[in-house]
């Protein structure tokens, strides 16, 4: 799921594993931007931690970090906070994090800014000592048994609950911590922490506390891990949610990751992600499983996504899971066919007001508007598609959204201008007025756009409503006016 999908399902139903994902993927920006303004790792830490604690109140700021990720990633210094994040180094400075050189812009002497310090007890132990063995590389057993949980929570566990919220917040920090260690360690530390995790009562996630302060520390460390073998190694936590064993507490949200972790898996490979899948079809939520398998496959192939789809008997769900991955022409066009082959005309609707919405999210209104009118079939055009696109270019450019809803054919005109025309005039009746003056003319549907105008500013301004009035012609309309 995307960022803006997670902060939406964990604001309308408080989902935990959606709020821990949206923790998981913002850290490593959050943090690296407060590293390079700061150079000090501690401070950047605090920085991080601090921007999650009220998670209600920052989700507009979190929506907007969103969308400037792109343009954030097309800065090569910011591009690795992510792209390195799974670096085997242990400080910030070597996972790329922050350059060599921590003199920031402006600052006064480069050679003298100090390095930013690492991470506090990255690791419990760096090498494995003994006979014929001193200093050298531990083994992914080794180097997993030898990570502490307690070097990770670094005491953070003294403050959670199992019950609330803070729980995923305080996972902020500790992500950093588990992105800065080496590969071959996650799964032995994933498997302690799961098994943990299971041993947890009912009693205990009642009180919202464990005696034993290691499952404290595996509640902590479950999100940040997840997040990082979700990228690094996806049929390991994809085994992990289908298993019979897996916790209560997290089963509500487990389709969540399930299926964004499947998304990350078939876009990288998809016949595996498929053939993993048709072997684990009792797991959370398989159907939305299977169709974001189907999603990594779009990504590659659209129209062998389509066949798959189809001969699964799933191109209903499917057809939605793949809009994302819809990137050309002739992409969306082999989309539309099979979506016209679906005998529910109001099914085929919702997907048109999807892939509008992908649009719009994507290119932008303007670009949402040409798409609908050029490359879509003629049902697709309707009110449930012009409305978010009227509503995107409102604030903008209102103007021309008229212009293009006005051009539309005359039934989708007489329908979407009257409309439009008095949401805009709640904003601005000044500016809506001119535009029908200059731009209405004798349209068909004038006189009954004219009319909601004159319903929205009676309030405000009499005297300028009753001469608006005065300009209807259609004695009709004119009788609706009150």
């Amino acid at each position: 799921m995307t960022p803006e999908a997670n902060l939406k399902q964990y604001t309308q139903r408080g989902d935990q594993a959606a709020l821990g994902a949206v923790v998981a993927y913002f850290t490593p920006l959050v943090y690296g931007m407060a590293l390079q303004r700061s150079g000090r790792a501690e401070l950047a830490v605090e920085i991080a931690h601090s921007f999650f604690m009220k998670p209600r109140i920052l989700l507009p700021t979190l929506v907007l970090v969103s969308g400037a990720v792109l343009l954030l990633h097309q800065r090569s210094e910011l591009s690795r906070l992510r792209t390195e994040s799974t670096s085997l180094a242990t400080t910030p400075e070597a996972a790329g994090l922050l350059p060599d050189n921590t003199k920031q812009p402006n600052s006064p002497d480069a050679s003298s800014a100090p390095s930013a310090p690492p991470l506090k007890a990255t690791r419990a132990a760096a090498t494995v000592t003994g006979p014929g063995h001193a200093g050298a590389e531990p083994s992914p057993a080794e180097a997993g048994s030898s990570i502490t949980l307690a070097s990770l929570t670094n005491g953070a566990e003294k403050n959670a609950n199992l019950r609330t919220d803070n729980k995923v917040l305080l996972a902020g920090p500790i992500a950093l911590r588990v992105m800065s260690l080496p590969k071959d360690s996650i799964a032995p530390l994933f498997a302690r922490v799961t098994a943990l995790l299971g041993s947890i009562s009912r009693e205990e996630l009642e009180a919202g506390r464990c005696e034993d302060p290691e499952k404290m520390r595996a509640m902590l460390l479950l999100f940040p891990l997840m997040s990082r073998i979700q990228r690094e190694d996806p049929a390991r936590l994809l085994a992990w949610i289908a298993s019979p064993g897996l916790p209560e507490f997290f089963k509500d949200g487990a389709g969540n990751f399930a299926e964004a972790t499947m998304q990350n898996f078939a876009k990288s490979d998809p016949t595996a992600a498929l053939t993993w899948f048709d072997q684990h079809r009792n797991m959370p939520e398989a159907g939305r499983v299977e169709a974001a398998a189907l999603q990594g496959l779009a990504y590659q192939d659209v129209n062998a996504a389509l066949r798959e789809a189809g001969a699964r008997g799933i191109l209903r769900e499917a057809s939605a899971a793949m809009i994302p991955a819809l990137t050309s022409s002739d992409a969306r066009r082999a989309w539309s066919d099979a979506v016209m082959t679906m005998p529910d005309g109001e099914r085929r609707g919702r997907r048109w007001r999807l892939l509008v919405d992908e649009q719009i999210r994507s290119n932008g209104w303007a670009t949402a508007a040409e798409f609908l009118t050029a490359e879509l079939p003629a049902e697709a055009l309707s009110r449930n598609t012009l409305e978010p696109i009227a509503e995107a270019g409102m604030a903008s450019d209102p103007d021309r959204v008229a212009g293009f809803l006005s051009k539309l054919p005359a039934d989708h005109a007489a329908e979407a201008m009257p409309a439009f025309i008095a949401r805009w005039a709640e904003r601005d009746y000044n500016a809506a007025g001119q535009w029908l003056n200059a731009s209405a003319g004798t349209a068909p549907w004038r006189d009954r756009a004219v009319a909601l105008l004159v319903e929205k500013i009676a309030p405000l301004d009499a005297a300028a409503a009753k001469a608006w009035a005065a300009t209807i012609t259609d004695p009709a309309v004119r009788q609706t006016l009150k």
